[in-house]
């Protein structure tokens, strides 16, 4: 039988670590650095390599954007009338640690609506590879074309006004060279969203001279945005609808992903607060078979300790009577 553990002995684990507060904490924010620290070095790379593959494969399977604190609802892009709502998901999510608090960073700078807000025109030059389509007005209607890039815009003054104007080298979907000159009207994506492409549209000027925009042609497209202004910033409903209208019942799936590896960090937090997982009196009990051999065994050594005591009794000088 499994003799009584009282609660004092349950809090005593058979294996002394290393500061157990410390490898809680330090196994939360990393899953598996908690481990290492108590040199326990076989369970620090199976959870690590487990809780931390586990979540960023999820977040792979999602197009990189499951892991979100808040989810933003209504209003335009960049204005501060939309509803903001936390993500449920988001709590389990919170167990992996440092992996998915950037997102509560990320959430304070994408509502800073006095800095994160579509651009009009430009504060500096601006280079970068561009991806998008041209429009142009001929004789028999808007004719449209892919074309890449690298573009090139920077501000410019006129009249006291400021505008922005550039150019567009690179080549069509069939391979014809391009080069294009480039003017206003002139908009630029907000520089933190949930996207890795970053809205870019201007006019094309004609033969040197700006056209009226509903004159001439105009470009529309994408450039990058830094992987550290879209990873785990807040979804709004466009880009819900996109990877719902992508992904489908995979993004779903992705999301379950990143909700267990934090599930199971919390576990591993545990582990290193609490040690292993057994304590005193937790031996194993014998099996039948052993139980049998045992009794066999210890009647064989009473037979024999009864034989041993009859002879020694036998051999003993009988008593004297008393005269």
């Amino acid at each position: 039988m499994v003799s009584p553990v009282s609660p004092d002995t349950m809090s005593d684990p058979q294996n002394k670590f290393k500061n157990p507060m410390v490898a809680a904490v330090l196994a939360y924010l990393i899953p598996g650095a908690g481990h290492f620290y108590q040199g326990r070095l076989f369970k620090g790379v199976l959870y690590s390599a487990c809780i931390l593959g586990t979540f960023f494969y999820g977040m792979h399977l999602g197009d990189w954007r499951t892991v979100y604190s808040h989810t933003y609802h209504g209003g335009h892009q960049g204005m501060g009338d939309r509803s903001r709502k936390w993500s449920f998901g988001y709590f389990a999510q919170l167990g992996v640690g440092l992996p998915a608090l950037l997102a509560i960073v990320q959430t304070k700078r994408y509502g800073n609506v006095d800095e994160n807000y579509p651009q009009r025109t430009l504060d500096a030059p601006l280079t970068a590879p561009f991806t998008g389509t041209m429009y142009r007005e001929t004789d028999d209607g808007e004719v449209k074309q892919s074309v890449s890039g690298e573009i090139t815009l920077e501000p410019y003054k006129q009249d006291f006004q400021r505008e922005v104007r550039g150019n567009l080298k690179g080549a069509t979907d069939d391979g014809q060279p391009i080069e294009l000159s480039l003017t206003g009207p002139f908009f630029l994506g907000q520089p933190i969203a949930a996207s890795p492409h970053r809205q870019l549209s201007c006019g094309i000027e004609e033969q040197g001279e700006a056209q009226a925009f509903d004159r001439s042609g105009r470009l529309e497209g994408s450039i990058p945005r830094r992987l550290a202004d879209w990873i785990e910033v807040p979804l709004d409903d466009n880009n819900l609808r996109d990877l719902h209208g992508r992904l489908g019942k995979y993004y779903e799936l992705a999301l379950v992903y990143t909700w267990i590896a934090g599930l199971l960090n919390v576990l591993a937090v545990w582990d290193a607060l609490e040690g292993p997982a057994y304590g005193h009196g937790d031996e194993e009990e014998p099996s039948d078979e052993e139980s049998n051999d045992k009794d066999k065994s210890d009647g064989d050594e009473s037979e024999t300790q009864t034989a041993d005591s009859k002879k020694s009794t036998s051999k003993a000088p009988a008593a004297q009577p008393v005269s």
